[in-house]
């Protein structure tokens, strides 16, 4: 009842009403005088107060649902999430999900030449970069992995032609660091550039972790395809690179433009590029 208040009211009330309603038929049929308002009075309170506990747990998932996913989820899928049923929403399950694993081509040798603190400054430049390309099409970050970004669309939320909105993502954040670099070049910090690899596939998607910390992640194939596939794209100097499963759904044209082995991965993997 607490996910149909109408109905939660409406049966209520008729529990409310009951006493008053027995005692005026026992009084007109059978001349027998009872008091009715004591128990509807006490029904109400009850009542009441129910509601009251409904609505002050809704509000605590709410605020919860807030805190654990405002820096991971847009504030539009959070507010979505927030008026759907969030504990379903959040269960571990099966979807099929875009992933995409971006991160700044040579960081090691940058790591090595600049100090702590600038080096931070330079990250943190990209990540915000990525999380508001990534925010703004609707999807999902996963973690941030050293000077890597890792996010998904397709949960918690469903998401129509999330392969095209994955490349699109990637195209915009590799397009605005090249855009931004003069932000680091006017303090002092090298230019970036970033590089992008994409993959389609079912993974176990939902909150996992312990009672002390849990964490709303992905698991599978397509998670463990764009690591893999990091290094490759980066040997081939391409800036996106997408796996097979991405270039099967997507929209656009792609090319293939090499097969690679890729531990774990029993058959050679073709690499594609968007045109």
């Amino acid at each position: 009842l607490s996910r149909r208040p109408l109905l939660a009211g409406l049966a209520a009330l008729g529990l409310v009403a009951m006493p008053a309603g027995l005692g005026f038929f026992l009084f007109e049929s059978r001349s027998l005088l009872i008091d009715g308002l004591q128990p509807s009075a006490g029904l109400f309170l009850t009542a009441l107060g129910g509601g009251y506990g409904l609505y002050r747990d809704a509000e605590g998932r709410r605020k919860t649902l807030q805190r654990q996913f405002a820096q991971f989820l847009s504030p539009e899928i959070v507010r979505k999430l927030a008026a759907t049923d969030t504990e379903a929403a959040l269960a571990v399950e099966n979807r099929v999900i875009s992933a995409i694993l971006v991160d700044i081509r040579s960081f090691t040798a940058m790591s090595e030449e600049l100090a702590g603190t600038r080096i931070v400054d330079l990250v943190n430049h990209f990540f915000a970069i990525a999380s508001e390309e990534i925010f703004a099409r609707g999807g999902t970050i996963d973690k941030y992995m050293g000077d890597s970004v890792l996010a998904f669309w397709n949960a918690p939320l469903d998401h129509p032609g999330h392969a095209d909105t994955a490349i699109a993502a990637g195209q915009a954040i590799i397009e605005r660091v090249r855009r931004d670099n003069h932000l680091l070049t006017a303090k002092g910090l090298p230019a970036i550039e970033a590089v992008a690899i994409i993959e389609t596939g079912a993974c176990s998607v939902g909150n996992m972790g312990t009672r002390e910390r849990i964490d709303y992640t992905a698991i599978g194939p397509a998670i463990n395809m764009v690591a893999r596939l990091e290094k490759e794209a980066k040997a081939l100097g391409q800036a996106l690179v997408t796996g097979p499963g991405t270039a099967a759904m997507t929209l656009r044209p792609m090319t293939k433009i090499a097969e690679v082995e890729l531990r774990g991965f029993g058959d050679k993997v073709a690499m594609f590029v968007p045109q």
